[in-house]
């Protein structure tokens, strides 16, 4: 970053920045006499645009509260270095082996009842075989006494009759045994069954899913708490209350900076092109970051959405060291090629009352009828000159 007029200090000029857009002691100067020509300003292809108090964390960082009043088993020491996926807890791991218990006998049930509509089925086969047999020989029976001459026409009538009535008996008992039929309400009475096994799997691997904590990403395992620690390390199920925040996985290989989406340099256009700088330390250490995205993370009682900008891997032990911690960043807004940058505080006097009727727009187009404005900064303006290509 360059400085115009006296030589000064990192650290007082970072404190300058971010204490006022007005600091005017930082830099001895006087209003000018009369306007110098754009083209003689420096150019610059990015613009400060405001300070913000922001959080430094490490980039991957995901905490662990207990969903309910629950038991939880951790099955890893603390400072456990843990792989992406890999189990390290269990919650309500008794009620789950009960549940997995009780799944195990629905399976069993539904073997059973499968095997048992297999026997139905084959003894409703024999057993109407066996009555279907036993009217075809009544019938035959009735057939063969319409043989006899002796027999008065009523008598022959009410044999014909009861002959039949058997003919349908027996086409009833037909249609029962019908293999298409008998296939079709098997296969429906198995899809049942196994529908309703079927719904409970799915029930209790959602469950076992949400009750196996796996680490979603390379990091290390921070427990909270003497008691959480204490068990873990005796391979014990601990009590926790609802919301009791019991452990940490944290990657810091490389850290980020948390903003709330609520401060209003945020709020305006896009964030692609924003960068941040802090500086941390009594040494003057400068971080550079980059805008990454917008998040939502645990904020505690809620979830709240943050503004996060990556930190550049080569101040990641700079960074390390303000983990945790709220520093002042400053926040920049970078250009894809360079524009005249104007100091406010330069022309603010040049005409006063049109800067304090028309504000900043109105006062550069009265110095430079010709030149753009591409952004108004904290304490600069960025213009486009009408001679740019």
């Amino acid at each position: 970053m360059k400085n115009t007029g006296k030589n000064i200090s990192a650290s007082r000029f970072f404190r300058c920045l971010a204490t006022s857009v007005t600091c005017f002691h930082c830099v001895t100067t006087s209003a000018l006499a009369e306007v110098k020509p754009l083209s003689s300003y420096p150019s610059s292809s990015r613009i400060w645009i405001g300070a913000e108090d922001g959080q430094i964390q490490a980039a991957n960082e995901e905490h662990f509260r207990a969903p309910n009043a629950v038991y939880v088993t951790i099955h890893k020491a603390n400072g456990s270095r843990l792989s992406k996926d890999e189990h390290w807890a269990t919650i309500g791991a008794d009620e789950l082996e009960l549940e997995r218990r009780s799944l195990e006998i629905e399976r069993k049930k539904t073997e059973t009842a499968l095997r048992e509509l297999k026997q139905e089925q084959q003894d409703l086969i024999d057993g109407t075989t066996i009555r279907i047999e036993e009217l075809e020989a009544k019938k035959f029976e009735l057939s063969m006494s319409l043989n006899e001459s002796e027999l008065s026409k009523k008598l022959s009538q009410r044999i014909n009759e009861a002959i039949a009535s058997l003919d349908q008996k027996i086409a009833h008992l037909k249609e029962k045994i019908d293999p298409e039929r008998l296939e079709q309400d098997t296969q429906t009475k198995t899809e049942e069954l196994n529908l309703t096994l079927e719904r409970k799997e799915k029930e209790f691997a959602k469950r076992k899913k949400k009750s196996t904590l796996k680490a979603p990403f390379d990091g290390t395992l921070i427990l909270t708490g003497e008691q959480v620690i204490a068990a873990a390390e005796k391979k014990e199920p601990v009590w926790l209350e609802p919301a009791v925040l019991f452990a940490s996985l944290s990657d810091k290989s490389y850290y980020e900076i948390f903003f709330s989406t609520k401060n209003p340099i945020f709020t305006t256009g896009n964030l692609e092109n924003f960068s941040a700088m802090i500086e941390t330390g009594s040494n003057g250490k400068i971080i550079k970051a980059k805008y990454h995205e917008t998040r939502k993370i645990d904020g505690g009682s809620s979830i709240k959405d943050v503004v996060v900008f990556r930190i550049n891997k080569e101040d990641s032990a700079s960074a390390s060291l303000s983990a945790q911690q709220s520093r002042v960043a400053l926040i920049f807004k970078n250009f894809p090629e360079s524009y005249k940058v104007v100091q406010k505080k330069n022309i603010a006097l040049l005409a006063p009352d049109i800067l304090e009727s028309k504000g900043w727009a109105g006062l550069v187009k009265h110095l430079w009828p010709e030149a753009r404005i591409v952004e108004i900064g904290a304490q600069t303006i960025a213009l486009k000159s009408a001679d740019a290509n």
